[in-house]
């Protein structure tokens, strides 16, 4: 889907092209770092609550 969008013309004329997969990969990497914060504080056995 990106790669559809890889020139200029549409970034400018045409946003819906890569904006909802750009979306999608940042929401995706958001939720993945989250997560991994989450299991680091609940498995690391240096962590004091």
């Amino acid at each position: 889907m990106i790669d559809s969008a890889n020139n200029l013309i549409d970034f400018q004329e045409r946003p819906w092209l890569w904006i909802p997969p750009g979306l999608c990969i940042f929401i995706t990497v958001i939720a993945i770092n989250i997560f991994g914060d989450g299991l680091r504080d609940v498995l690391d056995p240096k962590n004091k609550r």
